[in-house]
């Protein structure tokens, strides 16, 4: 018994942290079937067999020990993992570091973005940042740090979630969908999605759960293959069925040829035994018809199966499209992966330089106040050195040229001490001003650069930690990747051996066509046969009309056949009185041979007769 299997696969997108449900309907086309759960899974599948009279989509044909195996199949799915986990948004990686000396309050404002499609509806939540929308440079999805005063600090607060997850939930979306509303401030930067915020589990969760679906996408096409292949052996087995029975036909039919042939002679010999003939054959043809009748029924059904089948096949290379269609989607994800990195890597690189120039603007600080020292000590020690020189005038008076120098030497220190503590007047002290004026400048300066410089050691520290996370979460995406890859590989390995079965069992349906055409070909001879033979029984027909009349001029020959008949239904009667009673004789023969044999068996167990 052949019956009609419908697959309808539903899925369901959950809420923010809820659980996808798959469920499987099973139906055939067979009605009166009881309808049985077919294996549950509590978690998020659920699958029915109900009963319908026809879908729009192709059927399968498939028998009852199939259906049997699709049940038991069902029954054994595994419980899997919810496909979402709520995100947290209290994952800021310098939350209770002692690197951190200024607080991180939080300038984000949940938003809630709607994605609306055909009967899917997911909320997710998006923290835009207020000074975005006013114009700022910040990125959306950032929280926005103030330093504060080193009495006043305050525990850190959690900054947002990384959009990581919300991106590729929207790629999912578009694909299942197609058409997704968004909120036209919710624009994401690249750097921004790959901030140390991001949930490392939830991402590998959600590789898992559509790894998970691929799986559960190539079983439900290995069953439907292997469904295909069940129904394709049926209708092999049923072609050959029917072979067989055109065979038996031919038989048949070159048999009832030689029963005619046989009829004729026996009409030549005896013309009263036509009447008989005439009805048999009748009879024999309507029996032929009806025959011929079935096999057209069963080479339509066969036709309508082949046409399943290469339908079912078309399908199935659509599903291989689809699937290299997300291979290819995977890697330009993991292209983009790579691209964030890379820009990650050149903003780490831009904060190092800026760093080294702040290093260096303090070293040229320090050198400056350091010749600035050196200057004023200089000053200083010469003027200490013109009073000494005053002071020992005397003891070189005896000297005549030595004298004229130290007169002239003392009388230049005099001059520039004068010069320096006496009012400027030539116009450096509004350079000593500027100078002044401009290391204060420099002294601010320092300060904010100090200033800066803790606060870049804490941004690097916290970026060496989320250097090393990311390192991690490479390493685990690059395993992942080769996973994948390599299931990838495997899974293309089986469609391509699928699709040589498939070609295979398409070569074999068209060799059985050939063979129903030629089927059909010896049917329609048959059928010229029988209208040949239907003549020949019209031509006997009238033959017999003429015996009829010779039959009524004949009327002693017609009791006399009368006379032989009685007497051999007589002989017959007798005959079969005869076999009756040689049957009870072989009877009670049987019985008396049992007797002796049972007497033989007492006589030689006892020795003594019974």
């Amino acid at each position: 018994m052949l019956r009609k299997v419908f697959y309808k696969r539903s899925q369901e997108f959950p809420k923010k942290g809820g659980t996808a449900s798959v469920s499987y309907q099973v139906s055939t086309s067979t009605p009166n079937v009881s309808t049985k759960p077919c294996g549950t899974c509590p978690e998020h599948r659920s699958t029915e067999v109900t009963v319908i009279e026809r879908s729009t989509s192709a059927p399968i044909l498939v028998s009852d020990a199939s259906i049997a195996d699709l049940e038991s199949h069902l029954k054994k799915c595994p419980p899997s993992k919810p496909c979402l986990r709520p995100v947290d948004s209290s994952s800021c990686s310098l939350m209770g570091s002692p690197k951190c000396r200024r607080g991180c309050p939080s300038r984000c404002v949940p938003m809630q973005v709607p994605l609306l499609a055909n009967k899917i509806n997911y909320v997710e939540e998006l923290y835009v940042n207020k000074k975005v929308k006013h114009g700022s440079i910040v990125p959306l999805g950032r929280c926005i740090r103030q330093p504060e005063c080193p009495g006043r600090r305050e525990p850190p607060k959690p900054t947002c979630s990384s959009a990581i997850m919300t991106k590729i939930e929207k790629e999912v979306m578009n694909r299942a969908c197609g058409g997704i509303v968004k909120d036209s401030t919710a624009t994401c930067s690249l750097v921004d999605s790959a901030s140390p915020t991001c949930d490392a589990a939830d991402r590998a969760e959600y590789y898992y759960n559509k790894l998970l679906s691929a799986q559960q996408i190539l079983e439900n096409r290995e069953e439907t293959i292997r469904v295909q292949a069940g129904s394709l052996a049926v209708a092999e087995a049923r072609i050959a069925t029917f072979s067989e029975r055109a065979a038996d036909l031919r038989r048949e039919l070159d048999r009832k040829a030689k029963e005619c042939q046989n009829l004729r002679k026996s009409l030549e010999a005896c013309k009263v035994e036509k009447c008989d003939a005439c009805i048999i054959t009748d009879k024999q043809m309507g029996h032929q018809y009806d025959i011929v009748s079935t096999l057209q029924d069963n080479l339509s059904v066969i036709e309508e199966l082949y046409r399943e089948c290469f339908y079912e096949t078309a399908k199935q290379e659509d599903l291989i499209e689809m699937l290299r269609k997300s291979y290819l989607d995977v890697r330009l994800m993991d292209k983009q992966k790579a691209d964030q990195i890379g820009r990650l890597q050149t903003v780490i690189n831009t904060q190092k330089w800026s760093l080294d120039r702040c290093q260096d603007i303090a070293l040229e600080v320090d050198n400056l106040k350091m010749e600035i020292s050196n200057f004023l000590h200089s000053s200083t020690s010469t003027n200490n050195d013109s009073g000494m020189w005053e002071r020992s005038e005397d003891s070189f008076v005896s000297a005549p040229g030595v004298q004229d120098d130290l007169q002239d030497i003392v009388d230049q220190l005099l001059r520039l001490q004068d010069i320096l503590n006496t009012d400027c007047t030539c116009g450096l002290e509004e350079e000593n001003k500027k100078l002044k004026r401009e290391i204060e400048s420099q002294k601010s300066k320092i300060e904010e650069l100090n200033a800066m410089i803790c606060g870049l050691e804490c941004t690097l520290a916290a970026k060496d930690e989320a250097d090393q996370k990311y390192k991690k979460d490479i390493e685990v995406k690059e395993e992942e990747c080769t996973c994948l890859k390599q299931q990838l590989e495997a899974l293309e390995e089986r469609c391509k051996e699928k699709k040589n079965k498939c070609e295979a069992l398409t070569a074999q349906l068209q060799c059985m066509e050939e063979k129903l055409q030629d089927n059909m070909t010896e049917m329609l001879q048959l059928q010229k046969q029988n209208e040949c033979q239907a003549n020949s029984i019209k031509e006997l027909s009238e033959e017999l009309e003429k015996a009829n009349q010779l039959i009524k001029e004949n009327c002693k020959v017609r009791s006399e056949v009368s006379f032989l008949t009685a007497q051999v239904a007589l002989w017959r009667a007798q005959l079969t009185d005869s076999e009756q009673r040689v049957q009870q004789l072989e009877a009670d023969l049987a019985c008396a041979r049992g007797h002796c044999e049972h007497i033989e068996a007492c006589y030689r167990c006892t020795g003594l007769p019974c």
